[in-house]
């Protein structure tokens, strides 16, 4: 029983991590750019890329929580 908890609780972080990665490689490079002053505007790259990755979480979130709370 303690076996198929455990196995649960190590299965979120393993799934999330290369949902995460990069989200957090596009905020460490706009805010790397933003804090030197990025003399190319290349930080609206990775400001967009970062919309568009929350635009998709959100909408996931919305369609799936049915069904991720239903236990």
């Amino acid at each position: 029983m303690t076996s198929q908890a455990r196995a649960k609780q190590t299965l979120l972080p393993l799934l999330l991590f290369p949902l995460i990665v990069p989200v957090l490689l596009a905020s460490v490079k706009a805010t790397s750019l933003a804090i030197l002053g990025d003399p190319m505007d290349q930080g609206r790259a990775w400001v967009l890329l970062l919309g568009t990755f929350d635009g998709i979480y959100w909408s996931l979130c919305g369609l799936l929580f049915d069904r991720v709370v239903e236990d």
